[in-house]
């Protein structure tokens, strides 16, 4: 198929796409396009975009400053690269959508409040990304793959109020979800199949939340909490799961291996279903509790 390009005066028009109301829309279709990592740049208020990219070993970078922004990236090919950036302000939402193997995507916020940012991938060997930085509040990240060797990173950085969601569906899949500060901060993690991995690490904050369900053999769940008033609820179901900490790198006052909560008022369940599953978790502070269910399956 014959490779599509933007001539230069189609980009920079592109590029300079600066009014209020802007409407972008930009599409390719064939292997091997790219789009320079000069970003596709709209600034303003109330702007939309629209990236849609058809073919293998595409690259798209899209760019966005101002209040009230959409955009949306969507490529079906293998090898396809996507990352889209909401910046500033409040009210902004990014969405990034592949369907092909070995593909990388990611849509950051920054510094927003009431942000939705997604990444939805299929295929094999993808990497997705969701970050909302900044000192926003309800933001949203969610990451969803279905298939194998997937990695997924949520990342919320102070604010309150704010949601971390990954959902993976394969084997070998790996989800890394961190909040730093702020409070009430929810993040979900659910992940079937074998060989999974999930990582959760909330310090600094108050009231946060973490869930982890695992289902399948040899998963691993990794947690660490900082603050007060924080609750975990963790479910792995199968043979040979683990749950333990993140060592050193779990905080810069303590070198376990163990999963743990550090703080007042903070509470844990967790449910194991299977044979050979090994656990290792430790409280410091006041009014902690804990709740241990291990078995084997009936």
């Amino acid at each position: 198929m014959k490779k599509a390009t933007l001539s230069a005066l189609a980009l920079a028009f592109v590029h300079c796409a600066l009014a209020q109301s802007n409407t972008l829309s930009v599409s390719q279709t064939g292997n091997g396009n790219t789009l320079p990592y000069d970003p596709i740049t709209q600034l303003g208020s109330n702007n939309q975009g629209t990236v849609t990219v058809t073919g293998n070993n595409n690259q798209t970078y899209f760019y966005q400053h101002g209040d009230h922004q959409k955009g949306t990236i969507s490529t079906t090919g293998d090898g396809n690269q996507a990352f889209l950036t909401n910046y500033y302000y409040s009210g902004n939402e990014a969405a990034i959508v592949q369907t092909g193997n070995n593909n990388i995507a990611g849509a950051v916020t920054d510094i927003v409040s009431n942000s939705k940012s997604s990444v939805t991938q299929t295929g094999n060997g993808n990497y997705g990304a969701a970050v909302a930085t900044g000192a926003g509040s309800g933001n949203t990240e969610t990451v969803v793959q279905t298939g194998n060797d997937n990695y997924a990173e949520v990342y919320s950085n102070f604010g309150s109020s704010n949601q971390g969601s990954v959902q993976q569906s394969g084997n070998e899949n790996q989800a890394n979800i961190f909040t730093n500060g702020g409070s009430s901060n929810e993040v979900i993690t659910v992940q079937t199949g074998e060989n999974n991995q999930a990582l959760v690490n909330q310090w600094s904050g108050n009231d946060n939340g973490a869930t982890t369900t695992q289902t399948g053999t040899a998963n691993v769940s990794k947690l660490w909490q900082e603050g007060s008033s924080n609750t975990a609820t963790i479910v792995q179901e199968g043979n040979g799961n683990i749950f333990d900490g993140m060592g050193s790198s779990a905080s810069i006052y303590d070198s376990f291996n163990s999963a743990g909560q550090i703080g007042n008022g903070n509470s844990l369940t967790l449910s194991q279903s299977g044979n050979a599953n090994a656990l290792h978790f430790m409280q410091r502070g006041n009014n902690n509790s804990a709740t241990v269910t291990q078995g084997p399956l009936p």
